[in-house]
């Protein structure tokens, strides 16, 4: 989603590519912690 709205310099594409591993390690973490704490109960 982010790759597709990145400005088309060697900047946007970086800002891009930070913030797309940010979400996803983010959204990872949540995942995990949901998962674990519905499995662990």
């Amino acid at each position: 989603y982010v790759g597709f709205h990145a400005e088309p310099t060697i900047e946007g594409t970086s800002v891009a590519t930070t913030r797309a591993v940010v979400n996803a390690s983010l959204l990872v973490l949540m995942f995990n912690f949901v998962l674990s704490a519905f499995l662990f109960r």
